[in-house]
Formats: C-alpha cells, structure tokens, sequence
C-alpha cells in the first residue's frame, strides 16, 4: 500500500524544494511553458506560483488516497482493483493540476510574457 503514496510524497518533496531553491535563470531546470519563459516577470511569477500548486494538490492527493485506503477495507476489494483505483485517483489529480498551473498563467500573463493591466 505505500506504493500508493509514493507519487503524492514525492510530488510534496518536489514542491517544498522548488519553494526553497526556485529557479532564477530562464530556461533552467523550472517549471516553464511558452508564456513563462517571454520575460523574467513571468519567470518569477511561474517559479513562485507552481511549487504553492504542486505542494497543495500533493496533500490533496495524500487526502484523497488516505481516505480510499481506509474506505477500501470495508469494500472486500482485490489489493489490484485498489491500487489501480489509486493509479486513477493519482492521474486524474495530476491532469488537473496541470490544467490549473496553465490556467493560473494564462490569465496572469498575455502571449509575450507581460503581465495584464488587471492583475497586479
């Protein structure tokens, strides 16, 4: 059953690191799309902006697994139904973090990298 939080934990770790030690140059080893790498603004906005995202939906994901295992041993389920059931829980969690990251900087930032009027 540890297998089971394995993602979540390492997706916490990776965002607790990424908030202590974010990536200041362009191009390095961040978190990057196209409009995050058009100005440094948009850079340091990505880098402060993804690890608080990745570090919420990781204790999200811990939540949400937590709470079917222990569900799961009042439904007589095989260990296999339940860990691909966490498997989907962990993808479709993931998948939307990923639809938020991209929404938070699509609406922050236009296609050149420059922050809109309405968000300071």
């Amino acid at each position: 059953m540890f297998f089971n939080f394995l993602t979540p934990i390492i997706m916490l770790l990776l965002g607790i690191y990424f908030k202590l030690k974010p990536c200041e140059k362009i191009g390095d080893n961040g978190f990057y799309i196209k409009r995050s790498k058009k100005s440094k603004q948009a850079w340091d906005f990505t880098q402060r902006a993804v690890p608080n995202i990745l570090t919420k939906f990781a204790l999200l994901l811990l939540i949400f697994v937590s709470i079917f295992i222990f569900l799961s041993k009042y439904l007589d389920w095989s260990i296999l139904k339940i860990q691909i059931t966490c498997f989907l829980i962990t993808i479709i969690c993931i998948i939307f973090m990923i639809i938020v990251i991209y929404y938070k900087i699509i609406i922050t930032f236009d296609k050149n990298g420059k922050r809109y009027k309405n968000n300071n």
